[in-house]
């Protein structure tokens, strides 16, 4: 009999961390493997790439901590032999549900991102909860795996775990589905017309993803705002770099709590027709193969998949250094431009940069590559089979 794996989600929304596990419950069906995907309630647009080959578990709770005895349940009587989760509360979820259950199963606990930086700018109270929450439970799991060698430091510092406890694999990110859907038209009308260059965010309305900073690189480059920086510096760089043979629009895919907050900077800065928030997109790689250069402007990440899979379509990129990830992905600059974070003249001048001497897209291919979900489920199976 194939060995039952089952994979937790905590929703099934437009997470990357979501697109990750549904991506490699895929895989491991169509190895072969008994698949359950889990999720707290089954609803959203990412239900829509799980396989037939993968079963999908309602747990019906509105709220995760609900979860935790339709897990237990599950657990009784389906016995999986793996269950692979991510996010600390899903992790806390499922090690408190084995015990409960008296499972055996074997639980792999996959961390999304920079755990040191996601827990900056929290109030003391949730940062304490979550960090001492993360210390025990982490210490609980069977394995646990992080998708940088950056994020596997961090976290290893950050909770005085030991570092050979922690695998680094990376996301199962480039797919042939995905090298299929970037071969369509996106609906938009920016990009369809030789008329002006097209900036490309994608991610969650969050503070995280910083996407004022980009907005705000717009604005450097199409106009001088109040900020820090001096108006003439602005004017410099717009002359330096060559701007006014461009036109400019920047399109921001995404949905999130942002939203009012950078509706009004655009309206501040006096971008309004210049940038667009369409929302969330179903196919975000088409937009990714026809804009002119994708833009990572977050504060951190774990691994972001949004710049892999620019890469995987030869589009330009240029990122912010944050921790961790763009540096590994980028090789230090080898495969697209890094700057620091938050600073938009530096975003702006890079943007413009990778515009006027785009790298050859087959070399971005390649560097994509490295990320197929083979790989990554390869070295997924090594755990599964107890062999990692």
């Amino acid at each position: 009999m194939n060995k039952r794996i089952a994979f937790f989600i905590p929703f099934s929304g437009g997470g990357g961390a979501e697109r990750m596990m549904i991506t490699l419950a895929n895989e491991f069906a169509e190895r072969g493997f008994e698949v359950d995907l889990l999720v707290a309630q089954k609803e959203g647009p990412l239900l829509e790439t799980v396989s037939d080959k993968v079963r999908v578990v309602d747990l019906r709770a509105s709220r995760l901590l609900w979860a935790l005895w339709p897990v237990v349940k599950y657990l009784r009587h389906t016995r999986p032999e793996t269950l692979i989760g991510s996010m600390e509360h899903v992790i806390i979820i499922s090690v408190l549900a084995k015990w409960l259950s008296w499972s055996r199963v074997r639980i792999i606990s996959r961390v999304a991102n920079t755990l040191s930086v996601s827990l900056q700018g929290t109030k003391w109270y949730r940062k304490a909860l979550r960090k001492y929450g993360a210390f025990v439970f982490y210490r609980l799991v069977d394995r646990v795996v992080c998708n940088s060698q950056g994020s596997a430091d961090d976290l290893a510092r950050t909770l005085w775990l030991a570092r050979e406890r922690i695998r680094v694999i990376y996301n199962p990110t480039v797919t042939p589905a995905l090298l299929e859907k970037a071969k369509e038209v996106p609906d938009h009308p920016w990009l369809n017309t030789d008329d002006q260059k097209v900036i490309l965010g994608v991610g969650r309305l969050h503070p995280q993803k910083d996407f004022a900073t980009l907005i705000r690189a717009l604005a450097v480059l199409k106009h001088s705002f109040n900020t820090t920086h001096s108006p003439n510096k602005h004017s410099n760089i717009r002359k330096n770099i060559g701007i006014s043979k461009f036109d400019l629009k920047l399109i921001i895919l995404g949905e999130g709590e942002e939203r009012a907050r950078l509706e009004g900077l655009i309206k501040e800065l006096n971008l309004e027709g210049e940038v667009d928030l369409p929302g969330f997109a179903d196919n975000p790689y088409a937009f990714m193969a026809h804009c002119d250069v994708y833009v990572l402007s977050s504060r951190w990440e774990g691994l972001p998949n949004t710049l892999i899979e620019a890469l995987a379509v030869g589009t330009p990129v240029v990122a912010t250094d944050c921790p961790s990830g763009p540096g590994e992905i980028l090789e230090g600059g080898n495969y697209g431009r890094l700057v620091p974070v938050s600073d938009p003249p530096a975003l702006a001048e890079a943007i413009v940069k990778a515009l006027t001497a785009p790298p050859n897209p087959e070399k971005l291919k390649a560097r994509a590559r490295e990320f197929a979900v083979e790989y990554s489920a390869e070295r997924y199976l090594e755990l599964v089979e107890r062999r990692g």
